[in-house]
């Protein structure tokens, strides 16, 4: 389950990323599958741009996918896993209460309302750009009253724009339509895993200042609350939101086009967790 955007999952680098990750899985000799998104690679859905592809129909294709998968007779439908990165263990909170798994692994996400995420995120990353606090706090501010317009009034793009300053909310989405993030900004986190009991393992690499160890720990939080015992938090020291290695939050801020080498230590993470419970 991908992160936030609109890409293919085909092609992918086997070097650093998603394709990184799936090579590991595929040589240790499990079935893998990826799910696109809609109109995306070889999807015949709607353009994933399209106002219709909201975060329940990216649920409904994950959905879809992971019954597939079942269905497979060299596929063991009792030890089906999820992986999820960023936006992924998001939309699949809106999966699993749908569909029994023997495990989840969530990667570089969020634990609390997106609203408040956002706010925490913008807070994190001009501090790392070394304005002066007090100019921090004041486009922190000037940045809230913009994201509850979004995301808690629910205007629209056009709506928005007649303040000047509020178009950078809009920024961090590229193409995604903001009827998909409206609806990502409804989900009720706890109220989905309250619903779902299965062992979860949460990921945060620390020098990733795209969400937060704050926020991974209280999804892990959540999980245990309604479901004690079931959910494992592991920090992967110096691992960016892109699985790449980074000296610091500040660095993978910095970073230019070119990846960083991939952070193995996220690879170490999945597969000790997966002995425990596969």
């Amino acid at each position: 389950m991908g992160g936030l955007g609109c890409y293919s999952l085909d092609g992918q680098s086997r070097e650093n990323g998603y394709g990184r990750i799936l090579s590991a899985f595929e040589e240790k000799g499990f079935v893998t599958m990826r799910v696109e998104k809609t109109g995306e690679g070889d999807s015949e859905g709607p353009r994933c741009s399209d106002l219709t592809a909201t975060a329940q129909f990216e649920a409904d294709g994950l959905l879809a996918g992971l019954r597939a998968l079942k269905s497979y007779d060299f596929v063991d439908p009792e030890r089906v896993f999820a992986l999820a990165h960023s936006m992924g263990p998001v939309i699949g909170s809106l999966v699993v209460p749908r569909e029994s798994l023997k495990g989840f692994i969530a990667i570089e996400t969020m634990g609390t309302s997106w609203y408040e995420y956002d706010i925490e995120r913008s807070r994190l990353q001009e501090t790392l750009g070394g304005d002066p606090l007090d100019e921090v706090d004041r486009t922190v501010r000037e940045y809230n009253a913009c994201s509850f317009r979004f995301f808690v009034e629910k205007q629209n793009p056009e709506q928005l724009a007649k303040a000047p300053d509020c178009r950078r909310v809009l920024e961090p989405f590229g193409n995604v339509p903001y009827t998909y993030m409206h609806q990502v900004a409804d989900i009720n986190l706890a109220a989905q895993w309250k619903q779902a009991d299965m062992p979860v393992l949460v990921i945060y690499g620390t020098a990733s200042p795209v969400t937060t160890a704050r926020q991974s720990r209280y999804l892990a939080d959540i999980i245990n609350s309604f479901h004690p015992g079931r959910a494992t938090y592991v920090e992967v020291p110096g691992m960016g939101h892109d699985f790449g290695r980074y000296e610091s939050q500040a660095e993978f801020l910095r970073r230019h086009a070119a990846p960083h080498p991939f952070h193995t230590g996220v690879l170490d993470a999945i597969f000790a967790w997966l002995d425990t419970v596969a």
